[in-house]
């Protein structure tokens, strides 16, 4: 079987970014209906995103903002941090 040419990946990319984003519209009208996201898609778009080393820049997002410092408040927080006036006595 012969290589698979320039062309030819660039096509495949092409299908592919072109099927994930339909999945993706379909998605967000899922969500808007209150249905829960598909897990296998938004795997599937994070894993392409980050084939393609497509990234973004937080600041330029208040989403971004705002889930960068969620993620930093739970990095803080620790098992450790919990004192006995945290535990619910019976």
């Amino acid at each position: 079987m012969a290589a698979a040419t320039e062309s030819m990946l660039g096509d495949l990319h092409e299908f592919i970014t072109k099927a994930l984003n339909e999945r993706l519209a379909q998605e967000q009208v899922d969500l808007a209906e209150g249905l829960a996201p598909n897990a296998s898609t938004m795997n599937a778009a994070i894993a392409f995103l980050k084939h393609n080393n497509i990234t973004c820049a937080a600041e330029d997002s208040d989403e971004q903002q705002t889930l960068q410092q969620q993620l930093a408040s739970r990095r803080k927080r620790s098992v450790h941090d919990i004192s006995m006036d945290d535990i619910p006595l019976q």
